[in-house]
Formats: structure tokens, sequence, C-alpha cells
């Protein structure tokens, strides 16, 4: 190859390597704006999961005072009802049920 040729030929592949650099940039800021967009949407998503989270963690609170509340008043009526049959087979009349 004569001294031409090769300048030529390393002029070339210079430009080709430009080339490629500007390509693999514009590919990098399309796929990090693609990311960013996904990112955006993930976030918006776990926001409204936590949300959601609390208020069902908000409701379950509810739930267990009010199963609390219902064991209480089952607990207090089986001894009521314990405590009148007691007295109804102590000789007092019977239980009308």
């Amino acid at each position: 190859m004569d001294d031409l040729s090769m300048e030529a030929f390393e002029a070339r592949a210079a430009a080709a390597e430009q080339m490629l650099a500007e390509l693999t940039l514009k590919q990098a800021s399309a796929v990090s704006a693609a990311d960013i967009t996904y990112l955006k949407n993930l976030r918006e998503t776990l926001v409204k999961v936590k949300e959601e989270q609390e208020a069902l963690n908000l409701r379950m609170k509810e739930v267990l005072a009010e199963r609390a509340k219902l064991k209480y008043q089952a607990e207090h009526l089986k001894r009521a009802v314990r405590e009148a049959d007691e007295k109804n087979q102590n000789g007092k009349r019977p239980h009308p049920l």
C-alpha cells in the first residue's frame, strides 16, 4: 500500500470510529429515556401499592378491634347463659327456651 491509500484508509477508519461513537451515544440516550419512563411508571405503581397497603393495615386494625370486642361479648354471653342454667338446675323454674 502506498502512503496515500494508507492515509485514506486511516481517515475512513477514524470517521467510522467517530460514527460508531455517535451512534452508541444516541442508543444509550434512547435506552436511558426508555429506562426513565419505565422507572417513573414503576415508582407510580409502588406508591399506589404502598397506599393500598396502608389502607389495608388500617382496615386490619379495625377488624381486629371489632373481633376482640365480639369475642369479649361472646364470653360474657356464655357466662350469663351458664349462670342462668345453673340457677334453673338448682330448683328454680325451667328456662323457657
